[in-house]
């Protein structure tokens, strides 16, 4: 790494522009132009530089949605890179968003080759053994879409039924200010229904129950594995959704979450949560895992709030296996503390950029402030310079972002 701090750099170009710097506003100003040329370099080139290896994270049966690295330049990833070994032999093709929920089926005489092709005709079961990622944006905010077929991967659903009274399912009820409880047969994630109730605005927490559906042993699944939960919500978003399950209303663990599953904040309409038996909150009494049959679910409000439409849907604990996303970073700069930020904000900050990066993070910050300073000659020739540079760099170190696809072909 070249490690050159703001300060350094803000002397290299204000040594390009011939001691100008006054002119522009000083300090301040050259460091705006200084962040400003790290996004031109992110936008025509992949940096070696910024390059990582994300945390490594678990991904399960039935479960699309992922959160991100919150430093991932856009949808910038490399590759979906398996952890466990028991993974070694699959491997995951990135496609375009429009055709993640499209099934891809053989279709041995297409053009007298073995190659997967989007047929809607054939069944999509011949589909289930490939993998396949996208990334999809919220509000600008990107997150993972991943789809598997991991035979060595597990769930159990923990209420059989999503109906309010049905033998195995047990029955629903409501609490503090959770009211009017129904089946919902229009509107559900899985199976046929799901469990929907409304809120009467007197008290910021919405409780439903259920503590007599079948036992179910989750013992395989206690201390290592996850639940996940779909909740549906109205326009009024909750501060936070709290999942309760044990063997009693007295033996239980709850988990708190404020975000859903893919890392964004919760939304109207559908959000799968996922809670954490690794790390609950609170453990409370001796809950047996071979017993479990309570389950509560807490939907807590900033103020009390009167609405129509909540409810629940697919609740599962499953296991996972471990992947890790490589991806570009849009953090180019570290803080003295050691923790890697978008731009630079104070003096003592550094860069991250290699050597031949930095010289072109300098050369486009001269003709941004060349331009400025309305010398044009000295702008056209950074401009250039910096082209030039960028192309070599890019001839050096091609981008290993992964290309999208949009058919499998056997091997």
């Amino acid at each position: 790494m070249a490690l050159l701090s703001e300060t350094q750099l803000i002397a290299s170009v204000n040594k390009k522009i011939k001691g100008a710097k006054a002119k522009l506003g000083g300090d301040t100003e050259i460091r705006r132009i200084l962040n400003e040329s790290m996004g031109d370099l992110r936008l025509d080139s992949d940096l070696i530089s910024a390059k990582r290896p994300g945390i490594p994270f678990l991904i399960y049966q039935d479960v699309y949605e992922y959160a991100v690295p919150a430093d991932i330049d856009y949808d910038k990833g490399i590759s979906i890179i398996p952890q466990d070994i028991t993974l070694k032999n699959y491997l995951w093709e990135r496609i375009p968003l429009k055709y993640f929920y499209r099934p891809q089926n053989p279709v041995n005489t297409a053009l007298g080759t073995r190659a997967w092709v989007l047929n809607s005709a054939v069944s999509s079961q011949y589909d289930d053994g490939k993998n396949a990622y996208t990334f999809d944006f919220e509000n600008s905010k990107p997150y993972l879409l991943l789809r598997n077929n991991m035979s060595n991967l597990s769930k159990k659903q923990v209420v059989k039924k999503e109906d309010i009274d049905t033998t195995g399912g047990g029955t629903w009820g409501v609490a503090n200010d959770a009211s009017g409880i129904r089946k919902d047969t229009q509107n559900f994630k899985l199976n046929a229904s799901s469990i929907a109730f409304d809120s009467d605005g007197g008290e910021v927490d919405v409780v439903v129950s259920n503590s007599t559906f079948t036992a179910v042993d989750l013992s395989n699944y206690e201390d290592k594995g996850a639940l996940h939960v779909w909740v549906r919500l109205p326009s009024t978003v909750p501060d936070s959704v709290t999942l309760t399950w044990g063997s009693s209303a007295a033996a239980y663990w709850d988990k708190a979450v404020t975000v859903r599953k893919n890392g964004l904040p919760f939304k109207e309409g559908w959000n799968l949560l996922e809670f954490d038996w690794t790390d609950v909150d609170t453990d409370t009494g001796t809950p047996d895992s071979e017993n479990v049959d309570y389950i509560k679910v807490t939907i807590t409000n900033s103020v009390a709030t009167a609405q129509k439409g909540y409810a629940i849907d697919g609740i599962y604990a499953r296991l996972g296996k471990a992947v890790e996303l490589q991806y570009y970073s849009k953090h180019l700069v570290v803080a003295d503390d050691g923790t890697r930020k978008e731009r630079f904000t104070a003096s003592s900050d550094t860069t991250i950029l290699e050597e031949q990066e930095v010289n072109n993070l300098i050369e486009k910050s001269f003709e941004k402030a060349s331009t400025e300073l309305r010398e044009f000659k000295d702008s056209e020739n950074a401009e250039r310079k910096y082209k030039e540079r960028a192309e070599k760099l890019g001839d050096r170190f091609p981008s290993e972002k992964e290309i999208e696809g949009t058919s499998y072909h056997i091997m």
